[in-house]
């Protein structure tokens, strides 16, 4: 599978895409939408801190190739369990 984004512009998002291609037999990954909380650090010592975002859910559409037999609630209870995000 080709890559659209590059590796190191989300590890996060990166690990999981990763995740998901090692499991199933993908012929596209589609990133719809990300879910993040935003935190805000402050520190006396260091100024303009920059801020931490937490992905909170995923929404993606991931298209499996023919060679795939599993059902779609067993792909999904996969992918669902190894990512440990909400989808």
């Amino acid at each position: 599978m080709n890559k659209i984004f590059p590796e190191n512009s989300n590890p996060v998002l990166s690990h999981g895409i990763n995740k998901i291609v090692s499991i199933i037999s993908t012929e596209r990954i589609y990133l719809l939408s990300v879910i993040h909380q935003k935190k805000e650090l402050q520190s006396i010592f260091v100024e303009d801190i920059p801020e931490e975002r937490l992905i909170e859910a995923l929404n993606i559409l991931v298209l499996t190739t023919e060679l795939e037999k599993r059902t779609i609630d067993e792909l999904q209870d996969i992918i669902e369990n190894r990512l440990e995000i909400i989808i």
